[in-house]
């Protein structure tokens, strides 16, 4: 996200709906698919997708303009960085989802302006409050099948900073809580032989992530327990509990994950925080902001905001707290007698 620096900047973010609209239907009604298997002239375009007059000619100009199309004596065709989003069949049916999300997110806060002022700009419409991410993926096993393989694919490598930087001496059983595809998991238990891992998530979470850890011949030493961590009970007996870049905090979660840790175990909990109160990370600002259309008080902590609830659920604070390259912050914290 750049900032403004001249009057056609902002007359040009005035009207980001309108190239947003154009590539999310581009995305979802297979159009970007289409151009990537062979070139297409407007005219086949607009006849196979039953496009009415100049419509479509415009659309495919309008993409060509943004970079996402190009055009030779063939006709239209992919562009190579939209070749390179869409490299293989999951990235392809994640940013189909990621489209939907942001289509019906779109319906909402198009008419902020009247609402700015009330609690939930949805309500106000009359509109049903968006579905969270989470809860789709909770309930559709393909969403989840997608997403698990995505973040695997995306994250399998990313994470040797941390995993290098971890004291593991001493930890021999690890919860994962929140670890989807299980890739940090699988990273320590190749750095750590006698490391056993157990990956809280939801369960449709849990049959993709299962099948990952099998192509790592893995699963004799990380296994999966579908739940929603922030309802259900959770397994105990923990040497470690790893809180890895999953957004959801609160006194009442880091309880629970005391419970689970045995005397003396640590959680580690990494995180893009907020820099101060009232503000967000700017890696997650438009979360932020999106999410306080329906919730005015939803926000991340702080640093000291996330230490003083670990040490109202009973844990006490290690020293340690590092920053990672990407700009996470890993604090840690020890289990004490209540």
């Amino acid at each position: 996200m750049n900032k403004l620096t001249t009057k056609e900047d902002v007359f040009n973010l005035l009207s980001v709906s309108t190239p947003s609209i154009a590539l999310g239907a581009a995305i979802e009604t297979g159009l970007i698919q289409m151009l990537a298997e062979k070139p297409m002239s407007g005219e086949e375009v607009s006849c196979i997708m039953n496009i009415p007059g100049k419509r479509g000619y415009y659309w495919l100009q309008l993409l060509e303009e943004l970079g996402i199309i190009e055009i030779d004596s063939q006709g239209y065709t992919l562009s190579s960085i939209m070749r390179n989003v869409i490299s293989d069949s999951i990235r392809l049916d994640w940013w189909k989802y990621v489209a939907s999300d942001e289509r019906e997110l779109l319906a909402g806060s198009r008419n902020l302006s009247p609402y700015i002022g009330v609690d939930s700009i949805w309500i106000a419409q009359g509109l049903a409050e968006p579905v969270k991410g989470y809860k789709k993926i909770e309930d559709d096993p393909e969403r989840a099948r997608v997403f698990t393989r995505l973040l695997y694919n995306f994250y399998k490598d990313a994470k040797n900073e941390f995993v290098h930087k971890i004291h593991m001496a001493g930890v021999k059983r690890m919860m994962d809580v929140g670890g989807g595809s299980g890739a940090v998991s699988i990273l320590l238990a190749q750095k750590c032989p006698d490391l056993r891992g157990v990956v809280v998530d939801f369960e449709n979470v849990c049959i993709e992530g299962r099948r990952i850890v099998e192509e790592n011949h893995l699963s004799d030493r990380i296994t999966f327990h579908g739940a929603n961590f922030l309802k259900d009970d959770l397994p105990k007996g923990f040497d470690l509990v790893l809180h890895y870049d999953i957004g959801v905090f609160g006194e009442e979660l880091f309880r629970k994950l005391w419970e689970s840790l045995n005397p003396g175990g640590r959680i580690v909990v990494v995180f893009h925080f907020s820099p101060e109160e009232n503000s967000a990370p700017t890696r997650y600002l438009g979360w932020a902001f999106r999410d306080s259309l329906n919730d005015p008080d939803f926000g991340f902590p702080t640093v000291p905001q996330l230490q003083a609830q670990l040490v109202q659920a009973g844990f006490q604070l290690l020293p340690g707290e590092y920053v990672l390259s990407e700009g996470q912050t890993a604090i840690q914290a020890q289990k004490v007698d209540e």
